[in-house]
């Protein structure tokens, strides 16, 4: 979606797991931590790259990341 001056791209996903969202990250639920993970933080961390911000969120069975980009940002790759 776009809106005058920003972008917004939402992502969803059932879980059957109620994830464990503390200071916007979450905790993987798998064996191996030190190798799962980086996703959303790669995606946070562009997110502010590009003037931008991220945000997580379970409600009702359902995961949503929210990405929310400066449109300027994205036109000028800054």
């Amino acid at each position: 979606k776009t809106n005058g001056n920003y972008f917004l791209l939402e992502i969803c996903n059932n879980t059957a797991t109620v994830p464990n969202i503390v200071d916007g990250r979450i905790a993987t639920t798998k064996q191996n931590k030190q190798f799962h993970g980086f996703g959303l933080e790669s995606i946070q961390r562009l997110a502010q790259q590009y003037d931008g911000e991220s945000f997580l969120d379970y409600q009702d069975g359902f995961f949503t990341l929210s990405v929310v980009l400066n449109n300027r940002s994205i036109v000028d790759g800054k």
